[in-house]
């Protein structure tokens, strides 16, 4: 019996599977007997069915076969089977007339059938599909800057303004929202600005927050227009809005849009909602805060306009934080994450406002790092206990000099983000001069005390920035791996010792003339040492391969 359980096993596995010769022996079948076969017990074939909308009403009792139903699901079907209103993402509208009028017959069928007291469901479903179209209309035209009549504008007015209101029954939020992106599209035609501008600022007042959050996303779309209204809402928002996922709406999209436009008045305002909702350290309790979002792009917008429009008050909010990473770590995070393009900017193709802005970015990146680098070598000197018991604010400490080494190393290109709008890549040996050059301060100051994942970072970022000056990135190179990396057992990492031979390997390839300098030969010898020492049997196999001047 365990014989031939064997051998069907082995028959099912194959004899080009197995290892040993009595496995092999046993899959070979006996002439004239049936090939053993190990079927499964079971075969379950299909997929997702589909679950259309007739099932569905059906499912829930609906007369679909009744007159006044089954006219407003025969004109749904006849409408989207010409248009494709239904499907997503919406479809581009090549004949404007011909869409508009479609819309009219929807619209009209569905008055009718509300009349009739058709079925809500369907009501609802053949709502969805106009607003739908009116918002691909209005969409299409404003990408191919199709002209549309004044006839047709009218109707697209009165669809929108109509879903804008909140009286209907099956109303729901989503196409309320749907409804003020519509007004924002008709605000760019002259026949319908001013009709759609008056609508938007009632509904800046509307109950429901969702809808004065969709206001303000495209708020200052209408600035060209209406310069004095957009800024009087805004200043509206800031005094009166309590719900904090609103007035981050505000800070993102419309202060944000509108920072160059005055710096110092939407300063102003950004710091008056900060002082109405202000920052609190996360209490780490699992649930996050309903203010984070707001602190986040707030602290974006401050730096910007610290960076871009050197204002003095966001500076000296900005550098505040810097100051106490133990409290503002967060800050700091989204701060540093909105600089991360500047800080590098211009190294390439310079102008004096690069420049400026990118002296003010590295002097904020300076004091984070300083005084993170400083709070951390303090916690490093507590005793086991003493350490124990601060954890929490040594890892904050070590955070905020990630952030700093990271605000470098994504930004200046060093690491290869596809589709990334937040990088200025350093590509030419000059600028990467230039760059290291700049920064030398705060990458040596990294290579003092950051923890491995920094460290990576950092030489990462030295390996890319080394034909801009191989001397100077080796040194701090070295330094890095000498000083913070041996505290903190950087060398027993695999990525350690993959680092070392990457940038040593560099160095002798192409740059082999900075090792005549015999101090530099010597801290080469002390990180081969060092990853020897941690048996890394790559870092011996690369001493091997040194030429006999620098053994």
């Amino acid at each position: 019996m365990l014989q031939e359980s064997l051998e069907t096993l082995f028959q099912t596995i194959g004899e080009q599977n197995l290892f040993t010769e009595r496995a092999r022996a046993l899959a070979i079948r006996k002439e004239g007997e049936p090939p053993a076969l190990n079927h499964r017990p079971l075969s379950i074939q299909g997929g997702v069915m589909e679950y259309g909308f007739l099932e569905r009403l059906q499912d829930h009792g609906v007369d679909i076969v009744s007159p006044t139903n089954s006219a407003l699901l025969s004109l749904i079907d006849e409408v989207n089977s010409k248009t494709g209103f239904d499907k997503f993402p919406r479809p581009q509208v090549e004949d404007i007339p011909a869409a508009v009028g479609e819309l009219r017959r929807l619209r009209l069928g569905i008055a009718t059938a509300k009349a009739a007291q058709a079925d809500g469901q369907i009501v609802d479903q053949a709502r969805q599909m106009l607003s739908n179209g009116n918002l691909s209309v209005l969409e299409s035209a404003q990408r191919t800057k199709a002209e549309i009549t004044e006839t047709d504008l009218q109707t697209l007015r009165e669809v929108a303004i109509a879903f804008s209101e909140n009286d209907v029954r099956s109303q729901r939020d989503s196409l309320r929202e749907s409804a003020v992106v519509q007004l924002y599209l008709l605000a760019q035609h002259p026949h319908t600005a001013k009709a759609a501008i008056r609508r938007v600022e009632e509904l800046a007042s509307d109950a429901d927050p969702h809808i004065r959050q969709a206001v303000l996303q495209n708020l200052a779309t209408l600035f060209v227009q209406v310069p004095a209204k957009v800024w009087k809402l805004a200043e509206s928002f800031t005094k009166d809005e309590e719900i904090p996922f609103v007035l981050g709406q505000l800070i993102a999209t419309c202060l944000g849009s509108l920072r160059n436009r005055d710096p110092k008045r939407v300063e102003s305002m950004v710091l008056r909602i900060r002082k109405r909702f202000p920052y609190e350290l996360p209490k780490g309790d699992g649930d996050r805060d309903p203010r984070a979002g707001l602190w986040k792009v707030s602290a974006e917008v401050l730096a910007g306009l610290y960076v871009w429009n050197d204002r003095k008050k966001s500076c000296d909010e900005l550098f505040a934080w810097a100051a106490n990473p133990m409290v503002y770590e967060d800050q700091i995070r989204n701060a540093l994450h909105f600089i991360r393009l500047t800080a590098s900017q211009g190294y390439d193709s310079d102008t004096p406002e690069f420049k400026a802005a990118r002296l003010r970015a590295q002097e904020l990146l300076r004091r984070v790092i300083d005084h993170s680098a400083s709070g951390l070598e303090r916690y490093r000197t507590l005793g086991a206990k003493a350490q124990q018991k601060k954890k929490e604010d040594g890892m904050r400490y070590a955070k905020c000099l990630e952030y700093g080494c990271a605000t470098l190393f994504f930004g200046s290109g060093a690491f290869q983000e596809k589709n990334s709008d937040g990088v200025s890549p350093v590509l030419t040996d000059a600028g990467k001069k230039n760059f290291v050059h700049d920064v030398e301060s705060l990458l040596r100051r990294l290579g003092d005390i950051a923890i491995p994942l920094t460290i990576y970072e950092l030489v990462q970022l030295l390996d890319y920035m080394l034909p801009g000056d191989p001397a100077l990135c080796f040194d701090l190179f070295t330094h890095a791996l000498t000083q913070s990396g041996r505290k903190h057992g950087f060398q027993s990492e695999q990525l350690g010792v993959d680092v070392l031979v990457k940038i040593v390997s560099h160095c002798l390839a192409d740059h082999d003339y900075i090792f005549r300098d015999k101090a530099r030969r010597d801290r080469l010898v002390a990180c081969l040492d060092l990853f020897i020492e941690a048996g890394w049997p790559n870092a011996l196999r690369l001493i091997y391969r040194l030429p006999d001047s620098l053994r």
